[in-house]
């Protein structure tokens, strides 16, 4: 869905609102919520839509009726390489 797809979608009601998704390297997707799915904005030539900023966001759909929500993934969804168990077990004591 691209930005005038969203606009008109967002005032004819049928867009519950969207997602900021956090990714690694500092940028962010825009994914609005339509009912159970969740439809990624698109540029012009329908690449998924990244803006660097939450600001970058709120300017770019600005106009657009619909709420914004902030999604960070989990620290620990990011930590890569951890064992469940530690190396190393010390004794209890």
């Amino acid at each position: 869905m691209n930005l005038h797809e969203l606009t008109a979608r967002a005032r004819a009601g049928q867009i519950e609102g969207a997602n900021l998704v956090c990714l690694e390297g500092g940028a962010y997707l825009i994914e609005a919520r339509v009912g159970s799915r969740l439809l990624p904005l698109l540029d012009a030539e329908g690449q998924l839509l990244k803006v660097l900023s939450l600001e970058q966001a709120r300017d770019l759909l600005k106009g657009v009726p619909m709420t914004l929500e902030l999604e960070q993934a989990d620290a620990s969804e990011e930590m890569c390489g951890l064992r469940e168990t530690p190396l190393r077990s010390h004794p209890a004591g």
